[in-house]
């Protein structure tokens, strides 16, 4: 099987390129090497069919870093697959499970500012200095075939590689593995035997890989299912829940809707819970976090030390629903401590500017980003002498339709917005985990892209002159934040100046005022600006 495969794959970088690397085994070193893999994660289809090989080489690689399936069962894995409510879900179990004394392993995605986000031991991203030893030892194991890059089709697959070698090596006692794009053809399918899995909140997402109907999303989600693991999912239109059914009846597993959160009860007969992660959409994900740990510590509690008695509930019968039970303290505990989600529901102020920050990048999640960002402006607004303006930082990723997004967001009244390129500076890269452009877009398209976008909205806004008088397009974030220049505070004008790629500094016309700034579209142009605003907080 190996040598169809590995010739079947092209070669993808110069190998001198490789050794040069590996003779230096550190973060920077592995940052720089994983910049070398190609992106796109599905899309390469082209070289690998959907009839099963994909998994199929996953496994030989992971034999070839001398993990098997029984390692991989050994994990005890929680597998999540969604379009939206995947990364606060797994924060939630996370935090449950690590409330209960499990040690665990989180792989997500995307990361925001460094690649080392994406593994987590123990509710923490992985140290640089481990990530870049496991990383070069991962690689040696995969060099006996070679150039690595020229048996691992994809940088997502390099780095769930990664992610189980970590997990083997650091003995978890729980994997949380998020899927990356759908999760029949995803790389980290290739779990026989999860302990539970979970589906969230499904929409159209990513449909030149996965479709272009609602059905056709489902299928991709359900296909995490396995025989003997039940399926916990949050409740769902009658067409995305009549495919995950089939799904699960075609395999031999159940499938439960959960709960409302107001349906659970503690020790008050009533749950009076603020919980760690703003939104109310949040609700939905906590009731499934608690659904899947609890699955997963009435199975494991034996392994883990932890002898607080659960019992669990009829997962046979023709009953789709799961039941509500009693949330213990630690439970609670772990759904109301304050739990920072790297690009989600972000606020940094600067000066007499507030910037709101959420990578949302699908419709839904665009509308519940802008209706935070609407709530946290008014009430800041509320407790400011001075008028407030309302900006918007607009830019999207592959192939999502920004016109659809912009239309959700026009009637949020904004004074002004800025469509820029998600990279940080023009100039000159300070972060080497800065991410190229994911979707192959050359500078000249990604360019006229963002000036289609203003286009779209001027025109969205022609019956607001000073809203279309200031919206601008700039080359990068650095750009685009000097134009506020006047309104950060001193130190950051100084750094971000130095960053811009015009030493012609456009400056906004909203003197004397307070400037609440959303940024939203893509994950990677919100890193963009936590990288210019507050680097060192998030490191």
């Amino acid at each position: 099987m190996s040598s169809y495969f590995f010739r079947s794959l092209p070669k993808l970088y110069n190998r001198k390129q490789h050794a040069l690397a590996h003779c230096k085994p550190l973060y920077e070193d592995a940052v720089k090497s994983l910049m070398g893999f190609p992106k796109l994660e599905i899309s390469e289809g082209s070289v690998l069919d959907y009839n099963g090989t994909r998994i199929m080489l996953m496994k030989e690689l992971l034999r070839n870093i001398d993990i098997t399936d029984k390692d991989l069962n050994k994990m005890n894995v929680i597998h999540v697959a969604g379009t939206k409510g995947k990364g606060s879900t797994c924060t939630f179990v996370e935090s449950i499970l690590q409330d209960h004394g499990v040690r665990t392993g989180f792989l997500t995605s995307p990361h925001v500012i460094e690649n080392r986000e994406r593994i987590h031991i123990n509710g923490k991203p992985i140290s640089a200095e481990l990530f870049g030893n496991y990383f070069w030892e991962v690689c040696d194991r995969l060099g006996k075939f070679g150039n690595v890059q020229d048996v691992v089709p994809s940088y997502f697959w390099l780095l769930t590689l990664l992610g189980f070698y970590i997990f083997k090596h650091e003995k978890v006692d729980a994997v949380i593995l998020e899927v990356g794009i759908g999760g029949a053809y995803d790389s980290t399918n290739v779990v026989n035997q999860p302990t539970v899995c979970g589906i969230t909140s499904l929409a159209l997402e990513h449909t030149y890989d996965l479709g272009k109907s609602m059905k056709m999303i489902a299928w991709h989600k359900a296909g995490i299912l396995k025989r003997n693991a039940p399926a916990f999912v949050v409740p769902q239109t009658p067409e995305c829940m009549s495919v995950i059914q089939r799904k699960a009846e075609e395999i031999g597993t159940v499938v439960k809707v959960v709960p409302s959160l107001t349906d659970y009860w503690n020790d008050d007969d009533l749950i009076d819970l603020k919980l760690g992660l703003p939104g109310e959409h949040q609700t939905t994900n906590a009731s499934l976090a608690l659904q899947l740990s609890h699955y997963w510590l009435s199975r494991h509690q034996n392994n883990t030390g932890n002898r607080q008695e659960l019992t669990y509930f009829n997962l046979q019968g023709s009953n789709s629903h799961a039941l509500p039970f009693h949330i213990s303290k630690l439970a609670k505990k772990a759904l109301s401590s304050e739990r920072h989600l790297l690009g989600r529901a972000e606020k940094i102020k600067c000066g007499s500017v507030t910037f709101y920050l959420d990578g949302a990048h699908t419709a839904e999640s665009i509308e519940l980003a802008a209706n935070w960002f609407r709530e946290e402006a008014e009430k800041e607004a509320a407790l400011l002498d001075v008028p407030c303006e309302k900006v918007l930082v607009f830019n999207v990723s592959g192939e999502r339709d920004a016109t659809s997004f912009l239309k959700l967001l026009q009637p949020f009244n904004f004074s002004g917005a800025i469509f820029t390129t998600n990279d940080m500076s023009l100039k000159k890269n300070l972060f080497l985990d800065e991410t190229i452009r994911a979707d192959n877009c050359s500078a000249e398209e990604e360019s006229k892209k963002i000036h289609d976008n203003l286009n779209v909205w001027k025109s969205m806004c022609g019956g607001n002159p000073t809203t279309v008088e200031n919206s601008h397009v700039f080359p990068s974030a650095a750009d685009a934040l000097c134009w506020l220049s006047s309104h950060l505070d001193e130190d950051n004008f100084n750094r971000i100046a130095s960053l811009a790629s015009s030493e012609q500094i456009q400056v906004s016309s909203f003197h004397g005022k307070h400037v609440q700034v959303f940024v939203t579209g893509s994950f990677r142009l919100v890193g963009a600006y936590l990288r210019l605003l507050d680097f060192e907080q998030h490191t």
